[in-house]
């Protein structure tokens, strides 16, 4: 637990718990809801095409189950977003399967292909054992997404008639054929079918129907270093069209074989201007390239045919006509196409992942919107914030640039810039630099741009030329073949001596003196001038090997202190650290191994306050964090909380704000630790029992004193760096470091000390007599953590839970219930007893004349039920029927013990009134007593009742048979309000009058 503790100390006080990073955009543009980052792969669910899939080889993973409403991030845990294809199991969408690009030439190093079982949430390496194959960049499936077959084939394109098999969680190579076929250019299954695939190699068309057992092959006419890339339609399995493009980018034509390969013919391609253009840079108009080309068949319809590069273009006749639908019907998608995909149950949807995000088509391709404008994506390459209290923020994509204030974004430029310049003193002032090293200045915080003149006739060799005076922006030098100054903005430049032999690679000015300028040459030579300049002076000159610096920071406080970005080659970058000018050089971080992917710098960015500061360094996997303070550095730490390891393009710190422009994932903020003293401390023990004590050691970094408390401890406070501490409260306690130096202080409380209780078992039972057949439940009510141990007396068993158990007797006696407890303080234990009695017998209700009854036992309670709901006040031993129904009653001990009599039908038609005239009842309505009179001689009354309306007895009386008249008085002032029935015994029958109360 040391170490454990340890981790989380230093953890929790440079990072803090609640810093995290947080996204800002950008999605909405300018309103127009256009999508930013390009999607390089699409596959639809083809059994419900409202699921969407896509990934970028920059930002991961993402899924869509509205046609691209919404998006969902699948790959926040993939430790590389860089994904070059990917594919989703059949049976189970949660499996996933993904290959990444690697970006190790010539190194088998690292994992290419992850998976997951659980939508995203964690992913694994997939390992291969069967020899190094490269860095794989292309996943074939029978169906593009979901495999019948559940495999998974991609060639890989370095070796000769080799196909790597993977079936969910197992990698194995497969050799298909033999030597002859040469290098597989491309690959395709047969739809709907388990073994059926095309193989397109050099000029020969391939195919087998056994999983590569036996192959069959025809020549088809295309020659020469060309990419052939092939297509099958479910409309027509036997239809195979081979598109063929050339090393130029120039297309030599489109094919179509109608017999699975046994003749071919060329398709005639007309009014398709520069369809696969020659110039694969992509400045031309109506040009296609190579490089980009993507290619797909309607899955419905055999004739309907897109072809995708700069523009995509369209064909609803089997390839004779085309047109560029990119900017026809009103669309606007001149951005690179790099997939197309559809679905057979909705043919007439298309999806297109371009440059510029998803675009749909509901029209079978004709009209095109975008469908990513939720989806934070945005590769950026460059960002700059500007120097303000209120932030402005402006960032370049690939393919123009953007800006941020007052939470809007909106779109600036067509340039693209490959970094930015701001000046503290001048707010309104940005400088851009586009990737082909044109200058731009904007006087209104990016809002717009003008180009400023440059040297003419000078050869960039500089990967950042231009240095700026951050005091005057009119004053800028350039590190062309020859080293340049402005002093007014462009308008004109002095051409200066450079100290070199070798063309400058790099150019620094001192932010505290703007006459020192750092230049670092190809020959890793570093040479520094004080008078702006004029004159050179030799410094340093890096190991062999060293190409120089990528980036240069100078500190904006500390005269003649830079930190640079260099390596030995791209894939190798360090920060080194100069205090003197850049006559010495000392590396400060160890960056180039992670997980297996080397570690590319991107930007630097520093903060500094009065106790040290901190470099900020943007990889190709995440930012990482090298904090110095009085001259001693820290280990780097990763600040991953809360973004995936995403490529950062671009590092800005102002105002105690981290700004992060990620190349797939859009902009980042993140609140800027704070860099003085950092307490954590570690301890002996976590838990200890009452009077024993715990060792605390003081690990702060960057202090000078030491303050403690310990809540509940002895003593109380300490100042000693090491101090020991005695505790006999049980409970969980908090400990408080607070690590000073004169700059700051840093303050950790943290609840680490647990004292555990000395147990007293203790437990509960809810009744101390239980009737056979009943439950009694016993509890465990013993404070503080402890194991519990439950044994009993009774042959039954004594189930549930560690807090509380139950058992239902069999057998009567006595039952006893121990509990014994135990932690690392000791053990405890307690017993309770309980008393098993015999339940009560079973009763079966008499009817008399309606009146239900069962045999009276002094002591017990009864209760009897109409129609199974309880009768309020019926509770004696017997009940007269008022109305039909089913009747029974529940007859329970002193005990508790309950029995349930059987349920009996009672049939009647109401009590009727007699009218018989010799035996009367007055007054009716009465007051608080009645009079019973007997008019006639031989009438004999033995018994006189009141029963409510509901049939619950109310008064009863037994008299002497007489048959000579006479009155009897029946009192009723406890009578309520009401009907009642009085029932009269006579020598003649039973009769019945009614009376009232009021």
């Amino acid at each position: 637990m040391k170490s454990l503790y340890a981790f989380l100390f230093v953890v929790t006080s440079f990072i803090g718990v609640a810093q995290t990073w947080e996204q800002i955009g950008p999605t909405d543009i300018d309103g127009k809801g256009l999508g930013m980052g390009a999607i390089h792969n699409i596959k639809i669910n083809p059994w419900n095409p409202n699921t969407i899939y896509i990934s970028s080889r920059t930002g991961g993973l993402w899924v869509s189950r509205d046609a691209g409403s919404s998006w969902r991030s699948l790959s926040d845990s993939l430790p590389n977003l860089d994904i070059c294809d990917f594919h989703v199991h059949k049976s189970d969408t949660n499996k996933i399967t993904v290959l990444v690009d690697l970006k190790i030439p010539g190194n088998g190093s690292g994992d290419f292909m992850y998976s997951t079982t659980n939508s995203g949430l964690t992913w694994l390496p997939v390992k291969f054992t069967g020899g190094y194959i490269g860095n794989p960049t292309k996943m074939i499936c029978d169906d593009r997404m979901f495999s019948v077959s559940d495999n998974r084939y991609y060639p890989d394109y370095r070796y000769n008639g080799k196909i790597y098999v993977y079936r969910f969680g197992d990698l194995m190579a497969k050799t298909i054929g033999t030597s002859q076929i040469g290098p597989i250019k491309d690959f395709i299954w047969k739809p709907n079918t388990v073994a059926g695939q095309y193989i397109q190699s050099s000029d020969k068309f391939y195919r087998t129907l056994d999983s590569g057992r036996t192959f069959k092959y025809d020549s088809i006419p295309i020659w020469g270093k060309q990419t052939p890339k092939l297509e099958v339609t479910l409309a027509d399995t036997k239809r195979v069209y081979a598109l063929a493009i050339n090393d130029t980018g120039a297309s030599t034509g489109l094919y179509v074989t109608r017999n699975e390969g046994t003749s071919w013919s060329a398709i005639p391609m007309q009014k398709s201007i520069n369809l696969l253009g020659t110039d694969i840079a992509g400045s031309s108009t109506t040009g296609t390239g190579k490089q980009n080309v993507c290619f797909r068949v309607s899955p419905t319809d055999t004739n309907l045919i897109f072809v995708g590069g700069k523009y995509l273009w369209r064909s609803s006749d089997a390839g004779y006509t085309w047109e560029n639908v990119s900017i026809t019907h009103g669309n606007s998608l001149s951005y690179t196409i790099y997939t197309i995909e559809m679905s057979p149950l909705l043919p007439n949807r298309v999806f297109v992942g371009t440059s510029r995000g998803v675009f749909v088509s509901t029209d079978y391709g004709v009209t095109w919107k975008s469908s990513n404008n939720k989806l934070v994506n945005a590769d950026f390459v460059s960002m700059e914030v500007a120097k303000t209290k209120d932030v402005v923020i402006i960032a370049s994509t690939e393919t123009s640039t953007i800006r941020y204030e007052n939470n809007k974004w909106t779109y600036t430029s067509d340039s693209v810039f490959k970094y930015f310049a701001t000046f503290k003193a001048h707010k309104n002032v940005f400088y851009g630099i586009t990737r082909n090293n044109v200058l731009l200045r904007s006087n209104d915080t990016a809002k717009t741009w003008n180009v400023i003149n440059t040297p003419q006739g000078s050869v960039y060799y500089a990967d950042r030329p231009f240095c700026f005076n951050t005091q005057n922006p009119q004053t800028i030098y350039a590190a062309l073949s020859d080293v340049w100054k402005t002093s007014d903005g462009g308008e004109t430049w002095l051409k200066h001596s450079t100290p070199f032999s070798a063309v400058t690679v790099a150019i620094a000015m001192s932010e505290t003196d703007t006459n020192q300028i750092l230049l670092f040459s190809q020959n890793n030579a570093v040479s520094s001038s004080k008078n702006g300049g004029i004159t050179w002076d030799f410094l340093y000159a890096f190991s062999d090997g060293n190409p120089g610096p990528k980036l240069i920071i100078p500190h904006p406080k500390q005269f003649g202190q830079y930190y640079i970005a260099s390596g030995v080659s791209p894939d190798e970058q360090e920060v080194y650290l100069s205090n003197n000018s850049g006559r010495n050089w000392g590396k400060i971080s160890t960056l180039h191994v992670y997980q297996g992917l080397n570690k590319i710098i991107n930007s630097l960015a520093l903060q500094t306050d009065a106790c040290g500061e901190t470099v900020y360094i943007a990889t190709n996997h995440g930012v990482h964090a090298i904090v110095t303070n009085r001259d001693i550095f820290r280990d780097k730490v990763i600040l991953n909380s809360g973004i995936p390891p995403v490529n950062s393009s671009a590092i800005v710190y102002v105002n105690g704000n981290l700004y992060n422009a990620t190349n797939g994932l859009g902009l980042w903020k993140y609140k800027a630790p704070y860099i003085g003293p950092q307490a954590q401390y570690l301890q002996d023990k976590n838990e200890i029992c009452p009077g024993e004590t715990i060792q605390f050691t003081n690990t702060s970094l960057f202090n000078d004193t030491q303050e403690w408390e310990f809540e509940e401890g002895t003593p109380p406070r300490s100042e000693e760096p090491n101090p020991i501490v005695f505790y006999t409260k049980p409970g969980t306690h908090n400990v408080k470091l607070r690590a000073s130096v004169l700059c700051g202080t840093d303050t950790i409380l943290l609840s680490s000390v647990i004292v555990l209780p000395i147990l007293k078992s203790a437990l509960q039972v809810n009744t101390n007599t239980v009737c056979l057949g009943d439950t009694v439940f016993v509890r465990n009510t013993t404070i503080g953590d402890h194991t519990p141990e439950w044994s009993c007396t009774s042959q039954d068993s004594l189930l549930g839970n560690n807090t509380l158990r139950y058992l239902v007797p069999t057998s009567k006696g006595t039952v006893r219930f121990s509990l014994k407890v135990s932690n690392s303080c000791g053990t405890s234990t307690t017993s309770q007893s309980i008393m098993v009695i015999d339940s009560i017998p079973h009763y079966a209700i008499q009817n008399t004349n309606n009146v239900l009854s069962v045999p009276f036992t002094s002591g017990y309670n009864y209760q009897w039920y109409a129609n199974g709901l309880l009768i309020p006040s019926a509770t004696a031993s017997s009940f007269a029927v008022a109305f039909s129904g089913t009747y029974h009653v529940v007859v329970m001990n002193a005990a508790g013990c309950k029995a349930s009599s059987d349920t009996i039908s009672v049939q009647t038609t109401g009590i009727e009134v007699t009218n018989n005239d010799a035996v009367s009842v007055a007054p009716n309505p009465i007051g608080d007593e009645v009079v019973v009179a007997v008019q006639c001689n031989n009438v004999a009354l033995s018994k006189i009742e009141v029963y409510s309306i509901n049939g619950i007895l109310m008064f009863r009386q037994h008299v002497q048979a007489d048959t000579t008249p006479g009155s009897y008085f029946i009192p009723c002032s406890t009578l309520r309000t009401g009907t009642y029935i009085v029932r009269l015994t006579t020598s003649s029958g039973i009769l019945y009058k009614k009376i009232l109360k009021y």
